[in-house]
C-alpha cells in the first residue's frame, strides 16, 4: 500500500476523476492505513475541484464516502469538510439512508459541528426514517448526541421507528442508541424500557466497553433498572480480567450514581483495579475513589493504591479531580497525609 500511495501522490494533481480520489481514500480508511502525504494530496485535490466549480462530479455517494474515509482515520481537514458540507446540502434529498447516516457519523467522529448541515440531515432523515436500517438509526443518533445536538423531531421519529426493531439490534447498535439517549437526556419512557429489555437479552454478549457504556447510560438518566443492572454486574464480574481502567471506573461510578450496592461486583472491581492501578489516568482514579466513598465502602487496600497512584501524577490534575479525591478520603474518614499534602 505504501508503494501505491507513493505512485498515486504525483498523479493526483492531474486527476480529473473524483471517483479515483474517493476510492483511494476509502481503501486506505477501510484498511486502517494512515498515510498523511497521500491524504493531504487527496484533500488538496478534492478541495480544488469543489472550489473550482467542478463539484458536480462529486455525487452523493462520493461525498459521503470521502467524509467517512477521512473521519474513520481521524483526519480533521476543516476546509475539506466545509466544502463537503456545502456540496452535500443541495443534494440531500437524493441521499440514501446510508449516505445520510454516514455523513452525520463522519462529521461527529471528528467533532465538526456544521449546524446547517445537521439541521438538513435531520429533516431528510425524518422524511426517510422508515427506510433506515438498524445501524443507520444507531449511528445517526450517536452522531447527534456526540455533537450535543438534540433534535427532538428526529429523536421522536427514530424512537417510534426503533422500538419495534430493537429486538433485532446488534449489541453495538443497541449500546450506541442507549448512549445517545442518555447523552442527550432524551426522556422517552417507551424507548428506554425497550432498550432495557433488549439489553437484558443480549447482556451476556456485551464486551467490557459495551457493559461500561450501558452502565454509564443508565446512570446518566438515573435509570435504576435493577434486573438489567444485576445482569450487567454478573456479566462484568465474569469478564473482569478484560476490563480496562476506564471500564472499571465507569461501572463503579454508574453504580454509585444510581445508588446500587452490589458487593460481589465492587469486590471484583477493587481487586482488578489494584492489579491495574499503574494504568489508571487521573479521571479514572478520582471517579473510582468517588464511587466507593459515595457507596460508603471503606476498602482500605484500594484507597491506599488509589492514593499512591494519584500522588505520582497529581501535579497535572484538574480542580474537579482534586476535589473528588479529597472528598472521597474525607467522606470515608481516611487520613492519608501524603495524599492530602500533595493535593494541598
Amino acid at each position: 500500500m505504501n508503494s501505491i500511495a507513493a505512485s498515486a501522490i504525483p498523479k493526483l494533481g492531474e486527476a480529473n476523476s473524483t471517483q479515483g480520489l474517493v476510492n483511494t481514500a476509502w481503501a486506505f480508511a477501510k484498511l486502517g492505513l494512515l498515510h498523511f502525504p497521500l491524504l493531504d494530496a487527496i484533500a488538496a485535490k478534492a478541495r480544488a475541484l469543489l472550489s473550482a466549480g467542478e463539484s458536480s462530479d462529486f455525487e452523493r455517494q462520493s461525498l459521503a464516502n470521502l467524509a467517512w474515509a477521512f473521519a474513520s482515520l481521524g483526519v480533521e481537514d476543516g476546509p475539506l469538510f466545509s466544502s463537503i458540507a456545502a456540496q452535500s446540502l443541495p443534494q440531500l434529498t437524493q441521499y440514501t439512508q446510508q449516505n445520510l447516516a454516514n455523513t452525520a457519523w463522519a462529521f461527529a467522529a471528528i467533532a465538526v459541528l456544521h449546524r446547517p448541515l445537521l439541521d438538513a440531515l435531520a429533516a431528510e432523515s425524518i422524511a426517510k426514517c422508515d427506510l433506515f436500517q438498524l445501524q443507520g438509526i444507531a449511528n445517526t443518533a450517536w452522531a447527534f448526541s456526540h455533537l450535543d445536538v438534540c433534535n427532538l423531531p428526529l429523536m421522536d421519529a427514530f424512537a417510534s421507528d426503533a422500538i419495534p426493531k430493537l429486538a433485532a439490534f446488534a449489541a453495538q447498535n443497541l449500546v450506541n442508541t442507549a448512549w445517545a439517549v442518555a447523552k442527550l437526556v432524551y426522556d422517552h419512557a417507551p424507548l428506554r424500557k425497550s432498550i432495557s429489555a433488549a439489553s437484558l437479552r443480549l447482556i451476556r454478549d456485551f464486551d467490557t466497553q459495551q457493559l461500561s457504556n450501558t452502565a454509564w447510560a443508565c446512570a446518566a438518566i438515573l435509570c435504576a433498572d435493577v434486573p438489567l443492572l444485576n445482569a450487567l454486574s454478573s456479566s462484568a464480574i465474569a469478564k473482569m480480567s478484560d476490563c480496562k481502567p476506564q471500564d472499571l471506573a465507569n461501572i463503579a461510578w454508574a453504580m454509585a450514581k444510581i445508588g446500587l450496592w452490589h458487593r460481589p461486583l465492587l469486590q471484583a472491581i477493587s481487586a482488578a483495579s489494584i492489579a491495574k492501578i499503574s494504568d489508571f489516568q487521573q479521571q479514572n482514579l478520582s471517579n473510582l475513589a468517588w464511587a466507593f466513598a459515595t457507596l460508603g465502602l471503606e476498602d482500605t487496600p484500594l484507597m491506599a493504591a488509589l492514593a499512591s497512584a494519584a500522588i505520582s501524577s497529581i501535579g497535572d490534575w484538574g480542580s474537579q479531580s482534586l476535589a473528588n479525591m479529597a472528598w472521597a478520603f474525607a467522606s470515608l474518614d481516611l487520613l492519608n497525609s501524603p495524599l492530602m499534602d500533595a493535593i494541598a
